[in-house]
Order: C-alpha cells, then sequence, then structure tokens
C-alpha cells in the first residue's frame, strides 16, 4: 500500500540533478523548486516519456502547513494522574483535510490545500477491489494511527478504482509511492532515507509487560526511483522488527510505476 497524497497529486520523482548554474536568479529559482516535494498527476503523465528537472518544473507543488501546536500531559503509569511537576509537552497536529477558510487569501504560485480527500494505492491482484473497499472501511471505521482510540484517524471510502493509467507506461525507471526498504536488484536508485518508527496495534500493547514500540527503521521515503519492471514486487517483508515479539513484521515493499527519464 502506498502512502496517502492529497487528491490528484503524487510524490515528485527524485531524477538526475540539473547541472549548476552560476546565474543567481536561476539558483534562487531552483533552489524554490527543491522545495516542493509533490507533482499534479496530470503533470506526471503529460512528462513521463522524458521526465527531467526541468520538464517537471512547470508541474511541482508544496502542500500547505496546516499544523497546529497542541499541549500534551504525561500520565504516571504508576497513579494514573500527572505528576506535580513537569510532564507538559507540545505535538504538532496535521490539520490539512480540514476544509480552507473562505475568506483566506489567494494560494502562492507552487502551493496547494490538501483538502480532505486523499489517494491512496494498492498494489493488488485483478477483481481484488472489493475486498480493498471493505479493508479500508474496516479501518476508517475504527480509526488508523496515533489516537485512533480518541475517534482520530477516521474516513470513508469515497471510490475503489482500477488505475491502468499510472500502472501502464513507458519502460526504464519505477517511482516508489511507498515508504520501502532497498533491496539488491534495484539498481540506480535515488532515494530520501528517513527514519521510521513504529508501533504494534492494540493487541500488543495490552499485554502486560510487553513494548508496543517496534526497533526504528530506515526507509526510502516516496518519491524514490529505481530501474526495474514495471509490475515486478520491490522491497521486501522486514523481520525481526519488534524486541518481543518475533512474529511481527513490517511490510516495506514498494507500490511503484513506470516512467523514463530524459537522457543526459
Amino acid at each position: 500500500m502506498s502512502d496517502g497524497f492529497p487528491k490528484d497529486f503524487l510524490p515528485r520523482p527524485l531524477v538526475r540533478p540539473e547541472p549548476s548554474s552560476d546565474d543567481p536568479k536561476k539558483a534562487d529559482e531552483r533552489k524554490n523548486l527543491k522545495k516542493r516535494n509533490l507533482v499534479s498527476r496530470k503533470g506526471f503523465l503529460k512528462t513521463r516519456n522524458r521526465i527531467s528537472e526541468t520538464a517537471l518544473a512547470g508541474h511541482l507543488f508544496t502542500e500547505v502547513d496546516r499544523h497546529a501546536r497542541f499541549a500534551h500531559n504525561t500520565i504516571d503509569r504508576r497513579t494514573g494522574s500527572t505528576p506535580e511537576q513537569g510532564g507538559l509537552y507540545f505535538l504538532r497536529e496535521d490539520w490539512g483535510h480540514s476544509p480552507p477558510d473562505e475568506g483566506r487569501m489567494k494560494l502562492q504560485e507552487g502551493l496547494v490545500e490538501a483538502g480532505a480527500e486523499r489517494d491512496v494505492y494498492v498494489a493488488a491482484g485483478d477483481g481484488d477491489g472489493r475486498e480493498i473497499e471493505e479493508l479500508f472501511e474496516a479501518m476508517g471505521e475504527t480509526g488508523y494511527g496515533r489516537d485512533a482510540t480518541l475517534g482520530r484517524g477516521r474516513w470513508t471510502v469515497v471510490s475503489v478504482t482500477e488505475d491502468r493509467e499510472l500502472a501502464e507506461g513507458p519502460r526504464g525507471r519505477l517511482l516508489s509511492l511507498s515508504h520501502g526498504s532497498v533491496e539488491p536488484g534495484m539498481a540506480g536508485v535515488r532515494c530520501k532515507v528517513v527514519a521510521h518508527y513504529g508501533k504494534a496495534g492494540p493487541a500488543v500493547a495490552v499485554q502486560g509487560g510487553v513494548s508496543p514500540f517496534k526497533k526504528p527503521l530506515l526507509l526510502a521515503a516516496p518519491g524514490a526511483t529505481f530501474s526495474g519492471e514495471a509490475g515486478k514486487r520491490y522491497g521486501a517483508l522486514l523481520r525481526n522488527v519488534h524486541p518481543d515479539r518475533q512474529e511481527i513484521v513490517h511490510n516495506a515493499f514498494h507500490v511503484a510505476i513506470p516512467f523514463a527519464e530524459a537522457a543526459e
């Protein structure tokens, strides 16, 4: 399964960097473009036969930052209450799913509101659409991610459709839509490596003496590109990811779509 992206957007593919320029104006433009981590679906399809940094330039966007900072109290598990001193900490929460304010100023060039809908891609066989829809509906009803028990992370499924347009494209390179592992057979990898701190579900967390936290993993972020065959599975099912429960695994397979990179 892929990450969730704003509707009609994909992660920016990491391609061969353009030669540096001595022109300060062009250098500033390139610096600004580097901050944009999304490509429009239309832009990707338009350029996928010969993708380069120059070809992508007019189709790149950054999601508007709608994070809010909230204060939280630490709970002392021995007493079930907050400590007398300290214990206060702050977390940033993503509220990009909220509708934009009616009176908000027009967005600057290259910025996009994420909105309430997300696109998620699943590598599956023919005829699996109904099963996928049922799984997503079940996750949406119970909540997903941190604070699911408080009613967070809930959604409704808008539709489940087969996306042949993205799956069938020019051969040469693959664009990953997932957080996945880099394994032998993935040649010419370009990626950004991020630390993933996983957590097991409540079935593990409620057992006495068992930590819900998995071991940290280093994974390639969405937008990674590599040489490979479209339709072939890349990545791995990672084992030994929990200090106490050996049966717990992590799905680090890539959902990847094909494209062709411009020659030098």
